[in-house]
């Protein structure tokens, strides 16, 4: 529902609104009809996304550019793989070093499914790259670009993703007295930070800040348990010998170099944040949540190859990366694939078969059904096309006035309708 909400704003954004007006008739089924994430403004009789704008404006762009919002994220990826090479050579790294970080990242079975999807996550990943540019620059127009960047990182969905990777940078920066760059970076992010809030806020995502406090708690059991297979999920979603350098290359702290500690602290950082999160990623290939910072994994990977490389002959640190490149291309990326396959192709299926009904409302009994209610994928503008409900949250009067409005022209999916679909019957 991430991929379908960002969507859904997109959509408004390509009509020139910030939100879209529901009409009269649907207004006291709101719960039963409205997506995932998306949220209701009674003052305004309208939903809008209810996470920040920046993402599905981009995805509008690209939608509004070619017709063809699915490429959004293949794109940003591409140049996430140019950039990420244009980063390696301004650190100092030679040619091999800078081949390894882009066949490294190229290979990832996290990074090439994510950017095969409409998550968010693709365009926090190039903020990271883009950001990382500027901030090498040591310059004021590195501080610029530092500044826009985060700005616009801030608000792609919600803002932990870069707040996190930047904070041992900005610390950095802060020791290195670079106060130049900061006279900048720090007012745009106290400006960028008070008006994405304030958005959020709008949205009815949150209520100030005492509203954003209460998305955190400490974990459960269960949660830290599920929190330790998620670190299995960074590293064995990339190319076997990359999480294990990368691990290498945490452990070598007292040996790294101040920007290589800085991506340790970031990823740390942002891996531990998560802890406090009590929901779980839900729907992710590999760990989404670490994927602005899969930039750093693949550095310090390559400041561990590059100390392997050191170490052994170089015709044997070849033949060991080029093993676990093709254990990663050729046994990794297409079981990835069929994974991802099994779990997306009954929902996708699913989503198909009611969204071709003849039907004007589709009654849908998505509660029976494990993450059922991503089955309710309405159109901004509603009139626009047949309308989806979720019958387990409709009143019998509103189903009753239903029937009598629609006629036949009401289709009905029961679960168990569902579960021959290939769904799978929730049980509590």
């Amino acid at each position: 529902m991430d991929e379908f909400n960002a969507d859904f704003q997109a959509l408004i954004f390509r009509k020139g609104r910030l939100d879209a007006v529901l009409p009269s008739q649907w207004q006291p089924v709101v719960p039963a009809i409205k997506p995932m994430f998306v949220s209701w403004l009674p003052g305004k009789k309208a939903w809008v996304s209810s996470y920040l704008p920046v993402y599905a404006g981009i995805r509008a762009v690209f939608g509004g550019l070619t017709g063809l919002a699915w490429i959004t994220n293949p794109i940003l990826a591409g140049v996430s793989v140019l950039l990420l090479a244009v980063l390696s050579r301004r650190l100092g790294h030679g040619r091999d070093s800078t081949a390894f970080v882009v066949v490294a990242t190229s290979l990832s079975s996290q990074f090439l499914l994510t950017s095969m999807t409409g998550y968010a996550m693709p365009a926090h990943l190039l903020a990271s790259v883009m950001w990382m540019i500027f901030y090498v620059r040591r310059d004021m127009r590195g501080g610029l670009g530092c500044a826009l960047v985060g700005v616009l990182a801030l608000g792609l969905h919600n803002p932990f993703p870069h707040a996190l990777f930047v904070t041992p940078f900005l610390i950095r920066m802060c020791v290195d007295r670079r106060y130049r760059e900061l006279a900048v970076l720090l007012p745009s992010y106290v400006a960028a930070s008070g008006f994405w809030l304030w958005w959020l806020d709008s949205a009815r995502t949150v209520d100030g800040i005492n509203g954003a406090v209460t998305f955190f708690s400490m974990p459960s059991m269960v949660e830290i348990l599920t929190q330790v297979a998620n670190a299995v999920l960074v590293l064995n979603w990339q190319a076997p010998a990359v999480g294990v350098l990368a691990v290498v290359s945490i452990a070598r702290w007292n040996r790294l170099g101040a920007f290589e500690r800085d991506l340790s602290v970031g990823f740390i950082l942002t891996f531990v944040f998560y802890f406090l999160f009590p929901s779980s990623q839900g729907h992710g290939w590999g760990y989404r949540y670490i994927y602005a910072c899969l930039p750093s994994v693949v550095l310090l990977a390559q400041d561990a190859w590059a100390v392997l490389c050191g170490h052994m002959p170089l015709a044997y640190s070849r033949r060991f990366t080029l093993a676990s490149f093709a254990v990663g291309a050729f046994i990794q990326l297409p079981w990835r694939v069929y994974e991802a396959s099994s779990v997306a192709s009954p929902f996708s299926r699913a989503v198909l078969a009611i969204q071709s009904s003849d039907a004007s409302v589709v009654l849908v009994h998505a509660e029976g059904i494990w993450y059922g209610r991503d089955l309710i994928r309405n159109a901004p503008w509603i009139s626009e096309g047949r309308v989806i409900v979720n019958a387990d949250l409709l009143s019998h009067e509103a189903r009753e006035r239903l029937m009598e409005q629609y006629g036949d022209r009401v289709s009905e999916w029961s679960t168990d309708r569902l579960v021959r679909e290939g769904l799978e019957r929730w049980v509590r």
